[in-house]
């Protein structure tokens, strides 16, 4: 009968003492938030400031912390931060207005609705502004989620007359890639509606066309499903963005490949 007793004792309070303390260690384990980092880059030469911003997952929550830090700034100065939609070329409509970086502390956090998954598929950026009465001034940037891998090239105006000069980015993503042109059409009073946009091979030859520059904004946004970045971001060859349809053989502006 003991032994039996012992058998029953083991049999019952053993596996009970071992589930307890697999359900303690269980219940120390908390989640961790994600975060992802990107970098704040001055806008250009002038500029002198700038930063990091950090997207914190909210747990049990549809939302993201952001923490804006910034260097370089005034002590006495105030800076407006958005989240723009699109890449920093295309000045698209504001997302998320983050509020204001103050230059004695400048760190600002602000927690926005977006789900955490969804952040490295956004297309968007982030821009720093001059103060809260000049939010169209940008003094430092930085492409985010779906935008963050890209590679810039530089573009001008082949004979220096119109000095329409400019930028092109070939944006990363999962199938192909994202090319985006941005020229200077407020200099030279071209007017018209929208001017051709090409990428041509290192022997000029017609390659593949982009969609055309609007003549308002200067800008043109491509998909290119069928260019691989690695391919597209090391390409031999060049852009041009034409005067017209009409006038094919006026080259407003183009920049290489390189």
């Amino acid at each position: 009968m003991k032994t039996l007793k012992g058998w029953l004792y083991a049999a019952f309070i053993v596996p009970t003492a071992l589930m307890g303390i697999s359900s303690c260690s269980k219940s120390n384990t908390a989640p961790v938030p994600q975060q992802k980092q990107y970098t704040i880059s001055p806008y250009n030469s002038t500029s002198q400031i700038s930063g990091t911003v950090n997207f914190t997952q909210v747990l049990n929550a549809d939302s993201i912390m952001v923490t804006v830090k910034l260097q370089g700034v005034s002590q006495d100065g105030s800076y407006p931060v958005y989240i723009r939609q699109g890449t920093s070329l295309q000045d698209g409509l504001v997302a998320y207005n983050l509020g204001f970086v103050d230059g004695a502390n400048p760190t600002l956090t602000k927690e926005i609705p977006m789900v955490f998954s969804d952040l490295a598929n956004y297309n968007g950026c982030l821009n720093v502004y001059r103060n809260p009465n000049d939010t169209v001034t940008i003094i430092a940037q930085s492409e985010i989620g779906a935008n963050n891998v890209f590679k810039a090239y530089n573009m001008y105006n082949p004979v220096n007359t119109s000095q329409i000069n400019g930028q092109f980015r070939v944006y990363q993503r999962p199938t192909g890639s994202y090319l985006v042109v941005r020229i200077d059409t407020s200099v030279a009073h071209i007017g018209g509606t929208s001017h051709p946009a090409r990428v041509y091979t290192a022997a000029g030859d017609r390659a593949f066309d982009l969609t055309n520059v609007d003549s308002v904004s200067g800008v043109s946004a491509t998909s290119l499903p069928d260019q691989p970045y690695n391919t597209l971001s090391t390409y031999s060859g060049s852009i041009k963005v034409l005067l017209s349809q009409a006038f094919q053989d006026v080259t407003l502006s183009q920049g290489q490949f390189k």
